[in-house]
């Protein structure tokens, strides 16, 4: 089960929060200042969320790369494995079986 590295969770546009909030005083004069202020925090958000995406990007990339150098040593481990089978005359090289239950050793 794979562990979550990071959360990303909205945040509330246009509130503020209680100590901003004095009693008595007009939180906004106009619907501009409202409006300007919801699309300033949106712009902050959507700054949050392409960061997110890049780490989230840039972490795939790693992940992505490191499959590829596996694979490229694997590839290279068959490789090695197919030309050593290749060069391997059957006729002439004796093939020995090992029995673990039977204590003697059977020559094909």
């Amino acid at each position: 089960m794979p562990f979550n590295e990071r959360t990303v969770e909205p945040r509330l546009l246009c509130r503020l929060k209680v100590k901003d909030a004095v009693h008595g005083e007009m939180l906004f004069s106009s619907l501009d200042e409202v409006s300007s202020r919801a699309l300033t925090l949106l712009l902050r958000q959507l700054s949050d969320v392409s960061r997110h995406a890049s780490d989230i990007f840039r972490g795939v990339e790693l992940q992505a790369a490191r499959v590829f150098q596996r694979s490229a040593r694997i590839q290279q481990r068959l490789n090695n494995l197919q030309t050593t089978v290749y060069q391997l005359n059957p006729k002439k090289v004796q093939i020995r079986c090992y029995s673990s239950e039977v204590g003697f050793e059977l020559v094909v």
